[in-house]
């Protein structure tokens, strides 16, 4: 199965398990990056393969600054790449927001080709994800 259509099979299942209206993209990709207080953790039985050229996995965006307490109206977030194997690229597919009790509040599906796809940096903690996920 091509990365395209891998990515698009994978992003139509998860568009139809979210509730509908739930498609901002820039809103998805600021949510997607960890502000000054989180870390974020790739989430090691999240990982699909789908053939030797894709994988899915979903990173958790969690409050981890013990000196100072999470805002009041903070919410935790779960992210979903889709990975391009074979070019070494991730694309963004979607971004779930967690309460403090961990009700899901709102899901943010990024519908295929409207994310650029990017290539992580060197070292950085995306491709370390990109690298796990590709030789799971």
């Amino acid at each position: 199965m091509s990365f395209r259509r891998g990515y698009i099979v994978s992003s139509l299942f998860l568009f139809l398990s979210l509730p509908a209206g739930a498609q901002d993209p820039a809103g998805a990709e600021t949510l997607a990056k960890p502000r000054d207080g989180e870390s974020a953790t790739l989430e090691l039985e999240t990982i699909r393969k789908f053939g030797d050229a894709v994988a899915r996995f979903e990173v958790t965006i969690a409050w981890t600054d013990p000196a100072r307490s999470a805002p009041s109206d903070y919410g935790a977030r779960r992210v979903r790449y889709m990975a391009n194997c074979e070019d070494g690229t991730l694309a963004l597919a979607a971004v779930a927001v967690f309460d403090r009790s961990g009700a899901l509040q709102k899901t943010l599906v990024v519908p295929p080709g409207a994310s650029d796809t990017v290539k992580p940096g060197k070292g950085t903690d995306a491709e370390k994800w990109l690298r796990r996920a590709c030789t799971f």
